[in-house]
Parts: structure tokens; sequence; C-alpha cells
């Protein structure tokens, strides 16, 4: 599983540095997204959806990925269970920001630990 994880850390780090779309809630280019949050948030939504992580970009629609209210809930809680096992130190999700995103970059802007 982590050769996997780190062919398509590398795959997600090329489509994702080109992009050039506007995350709806953020207005922030989803090309200065937090590239680890975004790794995280497709991981987990992979996870949770049982969808290939590489096919979610930082503006893919939740709606269109099949990501319901009880998914979100339940990517909050695979969230936190993998950065439990990584050792993230910090770890929150802005719980008001997951339940207004609206896409895929939303979902990571709603992340945040201690990269120091």
């Amino acid at each position: 599983m982590a050769a996997s994880s780190t062919s398509w850390h590398t795959a997600s780090t090329t489509r994702v540095a080109t992009t050039t779309v506007k995350s709806s809630r953020t207005s922030k280019p989803l090309s200065g997204l937090d590239q680890a949050a975004l790794d995280l948030t497709t991981r987990c939504l992979g996870y949770v959806l049982d969808v290939d992580p590489g096919t979610l970009r930082a503006d893919s629609p939740l709606r269109d990925v099949g990501a319901d209210s009880v998914a979100l809930i339940v990517f909050g809680d695979v969230a936190e269970a993998f950065a439990a096992s990584a050792g993230l130190s910090a770890f929150n999700i802005d719980n008001g920001a997951l339940r207004l995103s609206t896409c895929v970059g939303d979902l990571a802007d709603s992340l945040s630990w201690d990269k120091t």
C-alpha cells in the first residue's frame, strides 16, 4: 500500500501544480493550496468513497465524486485516524469549513496541523 501511495503522490503533485481554477469557498487559487493537506485529503476521501485518490482533484465538486454529508462526517474521522498514524502534531479539522465545503480543495483547507 505504501508503494502505491508514493507513486500517487508524485502524480498528484504534478496535476495540482498546474491547476488554476479557484476554490468556490476561499477564492484562493488551487495552486496555492497546501499540498500536504491536499494529499491527505485525497487519500482520506478516496478511502471513504472507495475511489482511486488519483482521480480526485482540488477542483472536483464533492457532489460529483459522490461525497454527501455522511461521507464528509466519515472523512473527518478517517482524516483524524490517518493523521494520528502519521504522527501529525496538533492536527485539527475546522468543522465549520468542513460543512461548507463544495469541492475537494475546500476539504483540504479545513485541515491544519503543526508542520514544523
